[in-house]
């Protein structure tokens, strides 16, 4: 193995140092003129009355899922969707999906996790927790917790929810 010298040390932590200090220059916040674009700029994200109105729309949806998911109908599910996205086709995919959590159990509970701001789009998250029954007396349930996902573009107008969809690991 080699071994610095000991004058190559002080040169070596002097790099180091100045490499350190040149990464905090970059750091500063980009203006939407310095991105290049003008459209969509850089500090735009979603906030006050726009922040609430995607909120209460996320919350929305989410209210008709697990009210179908629990009464196992499509139809508090169908209240909630754009009336574009309705069709046989629809009530064949949520079937599809029930089918497919059985798997885990009963839905037990549904809790709200937060907002990742993107600028562009945001996501609201909820864990859903399934409860399901082994009959093994040594470990009586299994519990799956599972994240899911409403994503949720604002333009000016009003939120609009692009895409929906668990979070599996």
């Amino acid at each position: 193995m080699k071994t610095f010298r000991r004058r190559r040390l002080p040169s070596l932590f002097s790099a180091l140092l100045l490499a350190s200090l040149l990464c905090g220059c970059a750091a500063g916040k980009l203006s939407p003129s310095a991105s290049g674009n003008e459209k969509f700029p850089v500090e735009r994200t979603l906030s006050g009355e726009r922040r609430d109105a995607a909120l209460r729309l996320a919350d929305a949806y989410i209210g008709g899922l697990t009210g179908a998911l629990v009464s196992g109908e499509f139809a508090p599910l169908k209240k909630v969707l754009p009336k574009k996205l309705v069709s046989p086709k629809a009530e064949e995919i949520f079937n599809a999906m029930k089918a497919g959590l059985a798997r885990f159990g009963k839905l037990e509970s549904c809790t709200y996790y937060g907002m990742l701001d993107c600028t562009l789009f945001n996501d609201f998250l909820w864990k859903f927790r399934f409860v399901k029954e082994t009959g093994d007396p040594r470990m009586p349930q299994q519990v799956y917790e599972v994240l899911y996902r409403v994503r949720v573009i604002h333009p000016e107008e009003k939120p609009v929810i692009i895409k929906a969809d668990f979070l599996f690991r």
